[in-house]
């Protein structure tokens, strides 16, 4: 049974705390690049009936190119039946132009909290504390098992925490979990597409 998604939320990451703005140039470009950047949650239903939050799209963390991936992702699997919208399938061109569709809600309203798991390679260590002459604001949490890789949890709740996962050059995963605070998802409907 394919997958089918339910509900989305577009989340704007303009309003983003920006909480110690460093004077490097580089880092100053990707927390000011956050303000056109949004998020693409959808969430799931599999065959078992099991519902769950997942981050589609998201910048500097390459879920771009993989939603769009060749053979690969959800924009080929709508393509192949593989993945619908609220129990309808639909061409990868209608796929795209629903998920282009969905209102853009405020961050600092979304009801769900990201932690982002990373492999770090062991080499880039010295990025987890801060980059060049920039301490990072932020207080990730680290896990080192020995070996050529480092484990690094952060939650993505301020740019940041963005900026932080491009300076780690490093895989990344994203948990969606909900959160005490709570918003609507997005009225939409697949009809318009038709």
């Amino acid at each position: 049974m394919p997958i089918n998604e339910t509900s989305h939320m577009k989340v704007s990451l303009a309003s983003l705390s920006t909480q110690s703005v460093s004077s490097d140039q580089w880092i100053q470009y990707l927390v000011k690049s956050l303000n056109t950047a949004t998020l693409t949650l959808a969430l799931e239903e599999t065959e078992v009936g099991v519902n769950g939050w997942r981050l589609l799209r998201a910048p500097r963390l390459e879920l771009v190119r993989k939603f769009l991936a060749f053979r690969s992702g959800p924009v080929f699997e709508a393509e192949a039946g593989m993945r619908l919208l609220n129990g309808k399938r639909v061409s990868a061109e209608t796929y795209l132009k629903f998920h282009e569709s969905l209102k853009v809600q405020d961050f600092g309203v979304m009801a769900m909290d990201l932690l982002a798991d990373i492999s770090v390679d062991r080499v880039y260590e010295k990025r987890i504390r801060g980059y060049q002459d920039h301490v990072w604001g932020i207080h990730p949490t680290i896990q080192d098992h020995g070996g050529d890789m480092l484990h690094v949890q952060v939650r993505l709740d301020c740019a940041e925490a963005f900026a932080f996962l491009e300076a780690l050059n490093a895989t990344v995963h994203v948990n969606v979990t909900p959160s005490s605070r709570h918003v609507a998802p997005a009225g939409e409907t697949i009809d318009m597409f038709a």
